[in-house]
């Protein structure tokens, strides 16, 4: 087997025989030569880290079939290839909605009178009064201490399956929070105080005369 010359070597003549020599069997070390290998499969190294036919073309990993639906949403299936999942990309923008639900005093005491207006491709539901504790008035229910209240599945366009939302107003003066999400199917949401964290009575907030304001953007699943 041929050795590495000696530093002074290397550096005087790199073109002596032992030299080249050493060149050619480094060369040889790292260089690969793939046994039969599969036109257009892609590369891989095995455990000594030689180069190798991986056996996986292209095809292996993306396997649209012919007869799929352009602008469709891609998915995989159970072998992990990539597949057409029936949905256009189109109907999942479609569904993404965009309300406000304003809040104010109801007629009777302790309740709400809530009304939902549409911003985006979003459901609308028209004034709402006396929306009493503990119970479902027209598409909204409200818990029996007033401090959640659900906007009903029965009042949006299919199931509500994910819900963020924006406090756009200071109810009553007190400095609140907004919680809000998508829950079997509906919308809840609730007030907190800002510095005590405590649940607030929304018939109370609104009971000085001060409108509460919510933007709420969801997605539907039609």
């Amino acid at each position: 087997m041929a050795t590495v010359p000696p530093a002074p070597e290397r550096e005087k003549d790199q073109s002596s025989p032992v030299w080249q020599n050493w060149r050619r069997v480094f060369r040889n070390a790292v260089a690969t030569t793939v046994d039969s290998p599969t036109a257009d499969n892609f590369a891989s190294l095995d455990a000594n880290g030689n180069v190798q036919d991986s056996g996986y073309d292209n095809t292996s990993f993306i396997n649209i079939k012919a007869g799929d639906t352009n602008g469709n949403i891609a998915t995989f299936n159970g072998s992990g290839d990539i597949q057409d999942s029936g949905t256009a990309l189109s109907t999942v923008v479609t569904n993404l909605r965009q309300i406000q639900l304003t809040i104010d005093d109801g007629t009777n005491a302790n309740t709400l009178k809530n009304t939902v207006a549409s911003l985006y491709n979003g459901n609308t539901i028209a004034e709402t009064d006396n929306v009493a504790k503990g119970a479902t008035t027209g598409n909204f229910t409200l818990d029996a201490n007033g401090q959640y209240l659900i906007v009903e599945a029965a009042g949006l366009t299919g199931n509500c399956l994910m819900a963020q939302g924006t406090l756009s107003s200071n109810p009553g003066g007190t400095a609140a929070t907004l919680d809000l999400l998508a829950t079997s199917n509906d919308i809840k949401l609730a007030l907190r105080d800002s510095a005590s964290g405590a649940l607030l009575d929304l018939t109370a907030l609104v009971d000085v005369g001060t409108t509460i304001e919510i933007y709420i953007l969801y997605l539907t699943s039609t």
